[in-house]
């Protein structure tokens, strides 16, 4: 990730299908009361909060929704993160 507070993934590099996908992501903060968060097309699908004020503390997101093709997910935090510990991924489930 080369800027992990605004991490973008356009759903048509992983399939250009319309489908049910699972997404996750995971961050770790450097600072206390961050959030990240995954979006659809500007959306928020799910929100991960890091509320420990200790060095290296984890958030995590997960969710399955309905994307159509020319659809968008991204994910985006506030706060310090370290950006060599977080990551997104996602997949289809079913097409549709």
């Amino acid at each position: 990730m080369d800027d992990v507070n605004n991490f973008t993934c356009d759903i048509l590099y992983f399939y250009s299908a319309s489908g049910v996908y699972h997404f996750e992501a995971y961050v770790m903060s450097t600072s206390d009361s961050n959030y990240m968060y995954i979006r659809k097309n500007g959306d928020s699908l799910c929100r991960g909060f890091i509320s420990i004020n200790y060095p290296y503390s984890t958030g995590f997101c997960s969710i399955n929704v309905e994307m159509l093709a020319g659809d968008q997910v991204h994910v985006e935090g506030s706060g310090n993160f370290n950006g060599d510990f977080c990551g997104f991924s996602g997949f289809m489930i079913k097409a549709l």
